[in-house]
């Protein structure tokens, strides 16, 4: 956690991809690392941004099981929902019932009662 508050102090670009398109908020939303999803955040990391494959931090905490940090990231807005095509069928919510999430399922439902 040092390091990455040393960075953001430092000024450095928090929100670089790496080679596979994965942003530092991606890989703490995978991890569970609530302390530095929070960091990121409050520096100013793009909780919109999605890969070339629209994937992005939500999609990353379902896939790493991390109940947490879906939790955390939907009381920021960070959307469930992809209405472009191209990215759509990466929404987190559509990977949330293809993996049987349904704990996750239960806090998007609790969280926005509708998705019209």
């Amino acid at each position: 956690m040092e390091v990455v508050r040393q960075l953001i102090n430092m000024g450095f670009t928090i929100d670089e991809p790496k080679s596979n398109g994965i942003t530092a908020l991606g890989i703490a939303a995978y991890r569970g690392n609530l302390t530095i999803l929070e960091m990121l955040l409050q520096a100013g990391a793009d909780q919109k941004y999605l890969n070339q494959a629209g994937i992005g931090a939500m999609f990353l905490a379902l896939k790493g099981d991390k109940l947490e940090s879906v939790q955390y990231l939907l009381q920021k807005h960070v959307p469930i929902w992809h209405a472009d095509p191209q990215y759509r069928d990466n929404s987190p919510i559509f990977f949330a019932v293809r993996r049987n999430r349904t704990q996750a399922l239960g806090l998007f439902l609790d969280k926005y009662k509708t998705f019209d």
